[in-house]
């Protein structure tokens, strides 16, 4: 009976572990079927992203991002802004540009791969640069929020 009693009691600890140690990525989709978002559980909640390529541009104000800027960019609109993001892979400096900055909180959040966060940065000019020459190589995120809309991304530092 104590033999039971002991295998059940572990049998639950160990579920309970697996579902705290687990992650669990989810996607959203648009009507057209085009996956148009992504958040990743860590056992709570780490961070959502869109895919860009779904993003319809409706801004007037065009950023452009220089010819020799090895990688795709991050292109996208939050709040009305667009936002690009290059290079991607960093290996020096990260240059986020937003279009319109003035008058709206505009926040940088990095994180390393386990979700912990690095650098916030509150913005104040239309082009910024994040230093990551100092940052070991590896997987971090990004998260723009503006107006209280967030979308995050992942970036590679070689």
């Amino acid at each position: 009976m104590i033999n039971k009693i002991t295998f059940i009691i572990s049998l639950v600890s160990l579920l309970c572990s697996i579902k705290l140690f687990s992650q669990t990525i989810s996607y959203g989709y648009d009507n057209n079927g085009n996956r148009t978002s992504r958040t990743i559980y860590l056992g709570t909640k780490l961070f959502q992203d869109s895919d860009s390529a779904t993003v319809t541009d409706t801004v007037s104000y065009v950023l452009a991002v220089p010819t020799n800027v090895k990688g795709k960019p991050i292109e996208t609109i939050i709040a009305n802004n667009k936002v690009l993001i290059y290079p991607n892979p960093v290996k020096y400096d990260l240059l986020i540009e937003i279009n319109d900055v003035s008058a709206q909180n505009i926040d940088v959040i990095i994180a390393d791969e386990y979700g912990k966060t690095i650098d916030k940065i509150i913005v104040t000019g239309n082009s910024n640069k994040i230093d990551f020459s100092q940052k070991a190589s590896g997987i971090y995120f990004i998260k723009i929020t503006i107006a209280h809309k967030s979308e995050s991304w992942k970036i590679i530092k070689e």
